[in-house]
């Protein structure tokens, strides 16, 4: 389906149970975490700490 989008738009059926229920999966688990995170623990993402190497405060280095 990659590679012959056209095919999962010729039928409303394929759209609905292909695309739309995938990415819905998708992002329905992306915004639980974020909202969990962000608005029921007061949590602040710090995006530049993101893309920080060694001195960011989400570092991991034991393993």
């Amino acid at each position: 389906m990659a590679i012959m989008p056209w095919k999962t738009l010729s039928s409303t059926h394929g759209y609905i149970l292909t695309w739309l229920v995938g990415y819905s999966a998708l992002l329905g688990a992306v915004m639980g975490i974020l909202v969990d995170y962000c608005h029921i623990r007061r949590r602040v993402i710090d995006v530049p700490a993101l893309y920080r190497e060694q001195d960011s405060r989400y570092y991991y280095w034991r393993g």
